[in-house]
């Protein structure tokens, strides 16, 4: 809440500023036209000696200019409305400017307008907007506390009465297997709506009152403008009636001024005699008249209307931001509430809330589900927050690289994947490695090293703007990537068995999938906030975080021993390759891998981290969109992996939901064949997510299965060359997609992607039938 009162403030102000800049924008324009069009003539802008005389009469009419100059190409100043500043050397003072170029028919810049306004005129209202929004947002945050408290009270209420005879809402919410933190999920979501529409109601209000001022002030300056333009051409002698291009000039300003809902010049006796496209629909829209005068006599009024809907329309953007901000840090809190509700402060109310579901069950008779072994879900918390710190990079990680790039070549684009396919390679290749490790020194100290090393590679992300240094950077933070990986897995692996390991994969996956929810908004606010090195500094906070989480909930006891190599001195990356061949020998294996494995992290590496981001920010879309747009694979992945994980295992269908899964997330490409457009682009994420969500658990839980035929080799190893697979088609998936984009565009390029993915998942449910076939 207090996060969204900051955009909030955030917004409004720069509005206000928007405002400024803009009718100053119009008023340079005026003068740069005037000097293209004499230079047109032949004459050049040093000796346009009307523009001094020009200038003075501009600066009259907005009172926030401090000085209106005209500089040469060099930074000279020709003429200024400040007469001591003519002659000398443009420089830069603190003051806030706006410019617009002068140049010749052929394009070329003969020189610059520049306007100086002094920023202390955004003061007042800074002041203004900030005192109204604290006072705006306490009503919000009490009302939220106050729903949260006295409704989770009433909830540890009726959970204590669970036990009693007489009906009550405790046996309804245990009838329909309501949990209490399932429960206290949906109070909090209620609660942070209700706040959330009280405080956005009451921005709107603020806005409202606050910046349409400015507003107003902006369409005085335009239509004072406009109305001397028009007096000086009926003052060479041509009847108002006669005069041309009145409604083009009209429509091109309100173009250029959205604030401004339309011109209207209406005759004295109130006949309108030209307008523009107006919107008539806003009755409330406040109303600028200028009068028109010839000879100092008014025959004519310039009438002015302000769109008040500009301020409700920003508005409302930034409160679809707090919203997802809103989402985010409510699935951030559920992540934390784990870890609390593990503590001994409030375990016995997770124990009394499996005792409440156990005596309801065998009260129906139902068989009890054996519970997941608590150290599975330890590591959870330091899981999601670590993968959080990659998710923030996302939404800007494709165009921040291509930026560095300063080769202007036909492989532009192929050296900006570098960095993403340098990260993801460095993930796959210490995958197996990486997993010996972990089984040799433990699961907590893999963990906290590998934290450790993605924040050294976050920091330095954010310290160079040098390309080279930037890709080792990134592989820096992917070999603390890998570790972490392997090492949380590794602890799912250890405490889990073949009647829960899918549960178990299941709680594992959706860590990182909600981390991959929550961090593309955020990343895409911070970048477009504070900036790209902000957010890689924020990326390594967080890893910090995970490693001092991972370091109080793991035990240091929890490895799975010395192997006889290890004992032997040979190194956890010969122990892990070693098995390698083994686990390939596998029957089913290959096509499990080649099939499946490998083109779904191809198509995620390829379309979503790379295609699709590019493509967004070519459309003009901004790092916060690009943000909202990718968290809706990873939401279908969240909402979808646990009920068809589940339901996978009941119905003992894994190679269906595994093909099908496939089949869906690589046909859904096909989509943007027909159209390019956002919606599009959506409708293909939210497919694509689906079908991955039917097919990610299966594939584990499968590979999982197989490496049980190994006798006497580690599970870890078995599912280390899974990792290995998948992750080599995440490092490939941006190269190839940037070699796709630059030879047949984006839209081919993505369908040609899933065109890969549908043929490797229809080839290996060809040869996982073929034994069927035979007998």
């Amino acid at each position: 809440m207090l996060i969204g009162a900051y955009f909030a403030y955030d917004t409004l102000l720069k509005a206000e500023r928007r405002a400024i800049e803009s009718r100053l924008v119009l008023a340079a324009g005026r003068i740069a036209a005037g000097a293209e069009r004499a230079a047109a003539l032949g004459i050049p802008p040093p000796e346009q000696v009307v523009l001094a005389e020009v200038l003075q009469r501009e600066i009259v009419l907005d009172p926030v200019i401090q000085s209106f100059d005209v500089t040469h190409k060099q930074g000279l100043i020709l003429f200024s409305s400040a007469a001591a500043r003519q002659g000398q050397v443009a420089v830069k003072d603190g003051s806030l400017l706006v410019t617009q170029p002068i140049r010749d028919d052929l394009g070329q810049a003969l020189g610059r307008v520049e306007v100086r306004f002094d920023s202390a005129v955004l003061h007042p209202s800074a002041k203004r907007l900030s005192t109204a929004i604290l006072h705006a947002i306490w009503p919000s945050l009490i009302l939220a506390c106050l729903i949260t408290l006295l409704g989770g009270l009433g909830l540890v209420y009726q959970k204590a009465r669970a036990g009693n005879p007489h009906p009550g809402i405790a046996q309804r919410l245990n009838r329909y297997r309501f949990k209490f933190r399932s429960a206290l999920s949906i109070l909090t979501s209620f609660a942070l709506c209700v706040s959330l529409a009280l405080f956005g109601w009451q921005a709107q209000h603020i806005g409202e009152q606050e910046i349409t001022p400015a507003l107003v002030e902006k369409a005085k300056s335009v239509a004072r403008a406009s109305a001397t333009l028009i007096e000086l051409s009926i003052s060479t002698g041509i009847p108002l009636q006669q005069l041309t291009g009145v409604s083009a000039h009209f429509d091109g300003v309100q173009a250029l001024s959205p604030e401004i809902a339309g011109f209207e010049l209406v005759n004295m006796d109130g006949t309108t005699l030209y307008q523009s496209k107006q919107d008539h629909a806003h009755a409330r829209n406040p109303l600028v008249s200028e009068p028109i005068r010839n000879d100092s006599q008014q025959v004519a009024t310039l009438k002015v209307t302000v769109n008040e809907e500009f301020i409700g329309k920003q508005l409302r953007a930034t409160m679809i931001d707090i919203g997802f901000f809103a989402v985010v840090s409510l699935l951030i809190a559920l992540e934390l509430m784990a870890l609390i509700l593990g503590s001994s402060a409030l375990r016995p109310l997770a124990e009394l809330e499996e005792r409440i579901a156990a005596a309801q069950r065998e009260k129906n008779g139902e068989a009890l589900a054996t519970p997941l072994n608590p150290a599975v879900s330890v590591v959870r918390p330091a899981l999601f927050l670590f993968m959080l710190a990659e998710a923030l990079t996302r939404p800007f990680m494709p165009s921040h690289s291509r930026s560095l790039v300063t080769d202007a070549s036909s492989y532009a684009d192929l050296i900006g994947s570098l960095p993403l396919v340098a990260f993801l390679g460095v993930v796959a290749l210490c995958q197996v490695p990486f997993s010996s490790f972990s089984d040799r020194y433990g699961r907590r100290e893999g963990f906290v090293l590998g934290a450790f090393v993605a924040a050294l590679g976050y920091a330095l992300c954010a310290w160079t703007g040098d390309l080279t240094l930037f890709i080792l950077a990134r592989m820096l933070s992917g070999a603390g990537f890998a570790l972490v990986f392997v090492s949380a897995q590794g602890q799912m692996i250890d405490a889990s068995n073949a009647t829960d390991r899918s549960r178990s994969l299941a709680v594992f996956i959706s860590a990182i999938l909600v981390a991959g929810v929550c961090g593309p908004p955020l990343g895409g606010i911070l970048s477009d906030q504070w900036g790209v090195a902000v957010s890689f500094q924020v990326c390594a906070i967080v890893c910090l975080l995970a490693m001092f989480s991972a370091r109080a909930s793991l035990s240091a006891r929890q490895t799975r021993g010395v192997s006889k190599e290890m004992s032997r001195g040979i190194s956890p990356w010969a122990s892990g390759l070693r098995d390698i061949p083994d686990a390939w020998n596998i029957k089913g294996v290959r096509s499990l891998l080649l099939g499946c494995a490998l083109p779904a992290k191809l198509i995620v590496g390829a379309v979503i981290f790379y295609i699709v981001p590019l493509a967004l920010q070519k459309m003009g879309h901004s790092s916060a969109e690009i943000g909202r747009l990718q968290i809706i694979y990873p939401l279908m992945m969240v909402a979808g992996v646990p009920v068809f994980s589940a339901l996978a295992e009941r119905l003992q269908q894994r190679q269906l939901f595994l093909v099908a899964g496939g089949i869906l997330a690589g046909a859904c490409t096909a989509l943007v064949m027909v159209d390019m457009g956002t919606l599009w682009i959506a409708t293909m994420l939210l497919l694509l997510g689906l079908g991955q969500a039917l097919s990610i658990t299966p594939q584990s839980a499968i590979m999982a299965d197989l490496g049980a035929n190994l006798n006497g080799t580690q599970s870890s190893s078995v599912m280390g060359l899974l990792r290995l697979v998948e992750r080599s088609g995440s490092a490939i998936g941006p190269a190839v997609g940037a070699l796709l984009v630059g030879a047949i565009g984006f839209a081919p390029a993505i369908a040609a992607i899933g065109l890969m993915v549908v043929a490797g998942n229809a080839t290996h449910a060809f040869v996982s039938m073929r034994p069927m076939n035979r007998s």
